[in-house]
């Protein structure tokens, strides 16, 4: 496919250990034929694709309009739990953004909030951001752990 030769070498230099071809294990093209729908179990790619950014503009004469997830899948995603609600959520966004430069989503966890305190959700890009928070067993912010 077209699409995956235009990304491959990108996306080789962003991933240099991954080996396997990419592309999708299953695609298919909606009732009226201007949307491309694919699904692959492949990770890196899915979390390479988030980025909108990525994708061609052009390809032959057709006009790519990405509509990328907005998630990232568990592999990459941290819950910090108990969260006092009289932290703000978009200061707890802050303080991760400028701590973890692969930030890619900050979202209060639905289902999880209590009248004190709330689960939140944090996706990073970068698997090392990932890592770093697990094996450290928290992480710090206005001066408390979770």
């Amino acid at each position: 496919m077209l699409f995956f030769k235009t990304i491959e070498k990108d996306f080789r230099q962003q991933n240099p250990n991954h080996k396997r071809p990419i592309g999708f294990d299953h695609w298919w093209q909606d009732t009226d034929g201007a949307h491309l729908l694919g699904v692959f179990k492949d990770v890196d790619l899915f979390v390479y694709l988030c980025n909108a950014k990525r994708y061609p503009t052009n390809l032959d004469n057709t006009h790519i309009l990405p509509d990328p997830p907005k998630r990232l899948p568990p592999q990459y995603t941290v819950e910090v739990k108990f969260v006092k609600n009289d932290i703000e959520i978009d200061e707890f966004r802050n303080e991760i953004k400028k701590r973890y430069k692969s930030t890619f989503t900050v979202e209060n966890m639905l289902g999880a909030m209590r009248y004190n305190s709330r689960h939140i959700r944090v996706d990073f890009c970068d698997r090392k951001d990932y890592e770093s928070i697990l094996n450290s067993g928290f992480i710090g912010i206005q001066g408390q752990l979770f």
